[in-house]
């Protein structure tokens, strides 16, 4: 009896949680429709794409590396040599000139988040490919665990016939959505940047 009370009380804080949130992945996802009329291809006007906020995506791998023990570092340190006192780099990112850099831009008031975005572009042989990955990676950390890796999606594939894609104007079409899908995450950090910078 005790045990249906609590499932009903929980069902209803996700109830009243949902109806002022809303959908919990439209909160998260957002999709882009990209213009290529001007590149005048055949058969393509537009792409569309969806993507997962890659500061969600990040928080999540955090999260799991939390969970599974791997230390995440936040503060910078120093290493020295044990004979000459000279400072060392490499031992790992808690020791790097970048972590120190980026702390010293945030003060002592908040944590360096570390993002890495990378993309495949597909050097794997096949002569079509119908989609690039896009992952944000944590790099707040020295484990090269599968966890701090997360797909936030994918750069839209640009149909065209095959024999067209050595055209100049396929090539700058295809430039332009890497740079559009780039400017939209870069837009989502900056945002997020000046939303800490103000709290």
């Amino acid at each position: 009896m005790f045990l249906f009370g609590l499932i009903t009380h929980c069902e209803y804080v996700l109830f009243q949680v949902t109806n002022k949130v809303g959908n919990f992945w439209e909160n998260v996802t957002s999709t882009y429709t990209v213009n290529l009329s001007t590149f005048e291809l055949p058969g393509c006007k537009r792409v569309q794409f969806v993507c997962i906020d890659p500061v969600y995506a990040w928080i999540t791998c955090c999260n799991a590396l939390h969970k599974r023990g791997i230390p995440l570092h936040w503060k910078p340190r120093t290493l020295h040599h044990p004979v000459t006192g000279d400072e060392l780099h490499g031992a790992g990112i808690q020791y790097s000139k970048l972590l120190r850099s980026a702390c010293a831009t945030v003060g002592t008031h908040g944590n360096v988040a570390l993002f890495n975005i990378n993309w495949d572009g597909g050097g794997t042989g096949f002569g079509s490919r119908s989609c690039t990955p896009i992952h944000v990676q944590v790099m707040n950390t020295n484990s090269a665990s599968t966890l701090t890796v997360s797909l936030i999606g994918y750069i839209p594939h640009i149909a065209v016939p095959e024999g067209y894609r050595e055209q100049n104007n396929y090539k700058a079409a295809r430039q332009h959505v890497l740079q559009v899908r780039l400017r939209i995450i870069q837009f989502v950090y900056v945002v997020l940047f000046v939303r800490l910078r103000l709290v």
